[in-house]
């Protein structure tokens, strides 16, 4: 190498380059070599070596530190094909030296405006700098120019790669999408299966500037080509689909017969990205194809658990099918479990995002995987400084849905950091950061004062479920905030003939929680309740009979419906609700014998169950109303005495 020259030097790197022949301990030589004679290289030298090490991704800093510094020097004398080659070779390297980068973009635009630059500089360019997510607004502006001018001459494959190109930009440029648009129209019978699905994608970023026309044209060109798309060409599409949302029932269907032969004939062609991509895509659309879902599973689980793929799991792509599946409640055992270990292994990767998809779905699906959802808590802790409001109320619901009680760390740092992002907070942001607290017992007074703020200014926005979440939190957690309470009563009492049952006893039972006895409300609660009542579950009817009782409510017709709807189901009660409607019966003085010995049946059935409180209150209710049945104030007796005993 001591007799090589630059030239000599950068040539030698092009050939490796050119023929992919990797040798490292050669490469390394000459980044070496080259280091110390870079003062010599001219532009063709720079531009070749930079193009070389990025070809055999091969990261030398002090290489490219030193290329970057002599390139600045003569950045005038760089032509089109070098500056938009180092640009490309920075990318793939994934070296964003903003300084360099600039000054890169600064000399291109001069050349852009001057038209030297062809389609390939363009698109290479503009995919460069979208690749290092560094936008620079003027050289978006020259390059959307330069497309403007000669975009009807460009070919397919161009048209393609430069929307491919912008798209991650955001660049919303009507004009140049309109301009791409017009000859992709007029090609579209060139476009191969890349060009489609290249489009397809591109589309779907900005697919509220992009015209109509190219949408659909694309969409009927992808159909008839589909059996010849490639895994990654599929994926991309559905996607794409998926992102624009206007994919149609028969659309979808093409795509599953599309995959469903590359699954299962080629399985090695699917890598995990595509399986996590096209599950999201259908998810995404609430479209559950069960064929579709269960070949996703047989091909990810392999590509999961095989030890030649562990090294190049992505956890983005672990989460975002377990999200999927969540979506549309599909449960997969196996898959699951190759996912918790796998996500176990991979967990300090995993960002803010991935942790609330994952925590999120082991809740949805009602996964009991304490190891792993304690991993999440840990990791949500050194990750809370990047999470987003969605993050953080998903993350909360999450733990509320599986009881994470254990995890006090993580909730203190949750509240914290949804304090100073309240403002933000939407109807389903409040109600479920209120439901989740409240879930876990977790009561913080500066956060349910902020949240109660949050909730009243957009009051009017909430959904019927949403203010009985919001009351019944509240309520669960003691806190008495009277305006916040009289809004949610004034809300819901218009709403209140387009509520479920459980959000009827729900609202009732918070008001009796608080003691807040609101007559409008109830009113309005009770007429709902003598509608709907035939569609009360147990927990239901034993909720509206306590806040019945504890508000004293004088409504007969609302309680002979309530006690009358318990007797058919008198047997499905657990212990506490069936204490709790003896009790209620008891308070207001119903005691009709079907009542009776509905109660006295169904507690003799489960009375092993029974614990001190809900003994003790069946016992009260029994001598309040006079009911002296002996078998069942036996069995109390007992059950009192072998509980004392074990005590």
């Amino acid at each position: 190498m001591s007799d090589m020259d630059s030239r000599g030097l950068a040539r030698t790197a092009w050939a490796m380059a050119t023929m992919h022949e990797t040798h490292n301990t050669l490469i390394a030589a000459i980044a070496s070599a080259s280091i110390k004679r870079i003062s010599a290289f001219g532009a063709q030298s720079l531009n070749n070596s930079a193009w070389a090490v990025a070809v055999l991704e091969f990261l030398s800093m002090p290489l490219i530190d030193a290329i970057s510094s002599s390139a600045l020097k003569i950045r005038e004398d760089i032509d089109p094909q070098g500056l938009s080659n180092l640009a490309w070779s920075y990318a793939v390297l994934k070296v964003n030296d903003v300084p360099f980068l600039e000054a890169i973009a600064s000399a291109a635009i001069a050349r852009i405006n001057a038209g030297d630059y062809n389609q390939q500089h363009c698109t290479s360019t503009a995919w460069s700098f979208s690749a290092l997510a560094l936008i620079i607004p003027p050289l978006c502006d020259a390059l959307a120019a330069a497309a403007l001018r000669s975009s009807s001459d460009w070919t397919a494959r161009g048209l393609t790669n430069s929307a491919w190109a912008v798209a991650p930009m955001k660049y919303a440029d009507a004009p140049l999408w309109h301009a791409l648009a017009a000859p992709s129209l007029r090609r579209i019978s060139d476009f191969d299966t890349r060009c489609l699905g290249n489009s397809a994608w591109a589309m779907s970023t900005l697919s509220e500037i992009i015209p109509r026309p190219l949408i659909d044209a694309i969409a009927s060109a992808s159909l008839r080509s589909l059996s010849s798309f490639r895994p990654s060409e599929i994926s991309r599409t559905a996607c794409a689909w998926a992102n624009i949302g206007s994919m149609d029932e028969p659309c979808l269907e093409a795509l599953a017969e599309a995959a469903l032969p590359k699954m299962s004939e080629r399985p090695s062609e699917f890598v995990p990205r595509d399986c996590s991509t096209l599950a999201w895509s259908f998810s995404s659309l609430k479209v559950f194809d069960q064929p579709l879902f269960e070949a996703i599973s047989s091909s990810a689980l392999p590509l999961i658990t095989a030890k030649h793929f562990a090294d190049h799991l992505v956890p983005q792509d672990l989460s975002l099918t377990a999200w999927s599946d969540a979506v549309i409640n599909y449960v997969n055992q196996p898959l699951l479990t190759a996912l918790s270990s796998a996500s176990l292994r991979t967990l300090k990767e995993y960002h803010a995002q991935g942790i609330s998809n994952m925590a999120w779905a082991l809740s949805t699906l009602k996964v009991s995987d304490l190891p792993l959802m304690k991993a999440l808590s840990s990791q949500a802790l050194r990750a809370l400084l990047h999470f987003d409001l969605q993050t953080i109320t998903s993350t909360a619901w999450a733990m509320a849905g599986l009881e994470m009680f254990s995890e006090r760390p993580l909730l203190d740092a949750l509240s914290a950091a949804s304090l100073p992002r309240l403002g933000d907070f939407g109807m389903r942001e409040c109600a479920n950061s209120a439901w989740a607290f409240a879930t876990l017992d977790f009561s913080d007074n500066p956060l349910m004062a902020a949240l109660s703020a949050a909730s009243l200014r957009r009051l009017a926005q909430f959904s019927p479920q949403n203010s009985t979440n919001l009351a019944w939190s509240f309520s669960v957690l003691k806190v008495r905030h009277e305006p916040l309470m009289d809004a949610i009563a004034s809300a819901s009492i218009p709403r209140i003939q387009a509520s479920l049952p459980q959000d009827i006893s729900n609202t009732a039972w918070s008001e009796a929680v608080l003691e807040m006895r609101d007559d409008p409300l109830l009113k309005a609660l009770a007429a709902s309740a003598l509608r709907t009542r035939r569609e009360f579950t147990t927990l239901c009817i034993a909720n509206s009979a306590w806040a019945i009782a504890v508000l004293h409510f004088d409504n007969r017709p609302l309680w002979d419906a309530v006690f009358s709807s318990a007797l058919p189901i008198a047997a499905e009660f657990p212990h506490r609700e069936l204490a709790n409607l003896s009790w209620s019966g008891a308070s207001l003085g119903f005691s009709n014998d079907p009542f009776r010995h509905a109660i006295s049946s169904s507690s003799m059935r489960i009375i092993s169950q029974f614990g001190t409180q809900s003994l003790s209150v069946t016992a009260w209710s029994c001598a309040q109303i006079g009911f002296t049945d002996g078998p069942l104030l036996h069995s109390l007796a007992s059950s009192s005495i072998r509980l004392i005993t074990e005590f």
